[in-house]
């Protein structure tokens, strides 16, 4: 379509009409000076000729001139305004420019005009990835598929989607398919193994990583997915020298060295941990993710005035990547807590944590406190000493004949007794206490696991007729109860406890009582006005959504009290509880407590946690590698005149009303 026809000149015309074709013939060959010196051509002697204006902005979108391309397709669109073409290159141009609301109408003007547009769904499904709108994402990636079922671009973005949705068994079948079709690509074993790392099948994920580097030794990002998935099986010792030969073969890769940095600190190895973050830097001064690690290794020193500008420029910055301007926020925020300059601080982390709300929810992840008050109803509604009472006998218990099979429970003298939960608030001292505990010898904290909120998932399937609260039946609670003894056994190897320290498990205790009821259950506390302040100074890789916003934290601690109160009335389990303040006070004291409640024989080991070398990997990798330390008891009065929202829910007003 040009934007004149001369039809008084039909030998003009055909001239025309041939340098267009010559020119887009140029441009499909890769010659892009030949295609641009033609499309230049036709505008010279049509300056709207609509087709040269739109391809020459293609040409630019191609060479990463987005405001030049922007301006030459959006003249074009004066003289064909109903062109899907035109809209999706004007919507990579304004991707490129940043510019993503209109990037996305664009994108989506395009799929109006035509429904079944291919490249147009498959665009905007990359896009919407890049933007953590994946639930969207996925909607267009299905379309593309429709359209072309062996598209494999279109199953790459859906898989993307799925596996941010945290739906990793339907990623990893759509992988699977993939590697189907092209069997033994390394990129896509190792995209597999992650995937079904995730989901928790270690044994074939890390088998397909290996695969991998075997077909491709020398590719430096199949190392780096090997060693990821080897620190969600919990070996982060293991994952360390996999990450040394990645940054070997690609030196400059910064996820890499703060990959490595992450595992050297929760070993404690600290100073090798600022070492990988300082590589980072000097790779890109401005990394906001390698700042935030640092500010994470203790105290700040002096704040540079420079550094001090550089990271608020950062956090400031318009740009796709909210984690990476969150990431400089926060780092700020410590740096400036640390120098008790808490006004400063407490502005600079409102700003932060209001970018990290809107990456939760670019993702589709939302706090919403009426919902969560309306689960905690329902939970005490439907869990009362009764219940549990006719629940007896649906757990794993000490006489378990399976067990006698397995060499490591031979050892064991009450098998049901292995199971420990420390649950509460995150941030309410749950890795301080795992800490102490794990550094006695007969202990093995086996840190956050993702056992029980899928152990209570399949039970909900499964009984979902009867109720959540139903009568259970032995045939299916038992095995299930089982296998994960199982698996604590294993993991604890001749450690008579095994803990969970997932905080969120207090939302399945109800489970837990019912499969395990052998089980302890240590409760930690802490002073809420602490525990809400140091969620809002934390920022999280995953989850805790709630955390971004004072009212909403403290609405979560206040309800999370509140079922916590139901619990200790109805559960049969032994529960001990612990509160972050008196443990401060009297570490010893407490300590012995807890050792004793795990029917253990004290040991003096637990009051120098700090020199367990075990891997802790959890935000607070530093602060249990020191001796206790009470700066952070009574710190919210610091910040006292910008808690009012805080206050406010914990007085019982609900965010939102």
């Amino acid at each position: 379509m040009s934007g004149q026809l001369h039809l008084d000149n039909p030998a003009r015309t055909q001239a025309m009409q041939q340098t267009l074709q010559d020119a887009v013939a140029h441009h499909q060959a890769g010659r892009r000076d030949q295609a641009e010196a033609g499309y230049r051509a036709l505008l010279r002697e049509d300056p709207d000729h609509a087709d040269a204006l739109h391809l020459l902005g293609v040409l630019d979108n191609e060479a990463g001139n987005f405001q030049r391309a922007a301006a030459l397709i959006r003249r074009a669109q004066v003289m064909m305004p109903e062109f899907p073409d035109g809209y999706l290159n004007l919507g990579n141009a304004l991707n490129g420019l940043g510019d993503f609301a209109s990037a996305r109408a664009a994108f989506e003007r395009a799929i109006t005009l035509r429904p079944d547009f291919l490249l147009a769904h498959l665009n905007l499904a990359d896009f919407l990835n890049a933007r953590g709108d994946h639930a969207a994402a996925e909607t267009h990636a299905r379309h593309a598929l429709h359209l072309a079922p062996d598209q494999e671009r279109a199953r790459l973005a859906l898989w993307q989607a799925l596996r941010a949705q945290r739906r990793w068994q339907e990623a990893a079948h759509i992988l699977q398919q993939t590697l189907a079709q092209r069997p033994g690509v390394p990129a896509l074993l190792c995209d597999l193994g992650s995937t079904l790392a995730e989901a928790g099948d270690m044994d074939t994920a890390l088998a397909l990583h290996r695969q991998a580097i075997a077909m491709q030794p020398g590719n430096a990002l199949l190392h780096m997915g090997y060693a990821e998935s080897l620190n969600h099986s919990g070996n982060i010792a293991a994952a360390i020298p996999v990450l040394e030969q990645s940054v070997r073969l690609e030196r400059r890769h910064i996820p890499g060295w703060l990959t490595l940095g992450w595992c050297q600190r929760s070993l404690g190895r600290f100073e090798a941990a600022r070492a990988c973050f300082n590589t980072a830097l000097e790779i890109d001064p401005n990394c906001p993710e390698a700042h935030w690690n640092l500010s994470l290794l203790g105290p700040a020193p002096k704040i540079d005035p420079e550094k001090e500008a550089s990271l608020f420029a950062l956090m400031n910055r318009e740009g796709p990547d909210l984690f990476h301007r969150a990431s400089a926020g926060f780092a700020l925020g410590k740096m400036l807590d640390d120098q008790d300059r808490c006004d400063d601080a407490f502005a600079v982390y409102a700003a932060a944590n209001r970018i990290a709300h809107q990456r939760q929810a670019t993702r589709g992840v939302r706090f919403d406190p009426a919902a969560f008050t309306a689960d905690i109803d329902a939970l005490i509604a439907h869990s009362s000493a009764a219940v549990f009472a006719n629940r007896a006998g649906a757990g794993a218990g000490s006489e378990l004949p399976m067990f006698s099979e397995l060499p490591v429970f031979s050892e064991l003298p009450v098998f049901s007794e292995l199971p420990v939960f420390i649950v509460g608030m995150p941030r309410s001292g749950t890795t301080l206490v795992e800490q102490i505990a794990a550094s006695h010898s007969q202990v093995h904290g086996a840190g956050e696991l993702r056992d029980i909120p899928t152990i209570t998932q399949t039970l909900s399937t499964m009984i979902h007729a009867a109720g959540p609260m139903g009568a259970w039946d032995t045939a299916l609670t038992h095995p299930l109860a089982r296998t994960h003894l199982e698996y604590l056994a294993r993991l604890g190897g001749d450690a008579r406890r095994v803990i969970d320290k997932t905080p969120d498990n207090v939302l399945t205790l109800g489970v837990i009582a019912t499969l395990f009821p052998g089980a302890r259950v240590i409760i930690c506390s802490r002073d809420p006005r602490d525990n809400c302040l140091s969620n809002y100074f934390q920022l999280y890789t995953d989850g805790n959504a709630f955390s971004y916003d004072m009212g909403e934290c403290g609405w979560r601690a206040r309800e999370t009290a509140r079922l916590i109160d139901h619990w200790r009335s109805v559960l049969p389990v032994k529960f001990l509880d612990l509160q972050y303040e008196t443990l401060v006070e009297d570490l010893e004291g407490q300590a012995r407590r807890l050792i004793d409640f795990l029917g253990l024989e004290w040991e003096p080991a637990c009051l120098e946690f700090y020199r367990n070398e075990r891997a802790v990997a959890t935000p607070n990798m530093w602060g249990v590698r020191q001796p206790i330390y009470n700066r952070q008891v009574g710190r919210w009065r610091m910040y006292e005149r910008h808690l009012g929202p805080l206050f406010a829910a914990l007085d019982g007003q609900r965010p939102g009303v």
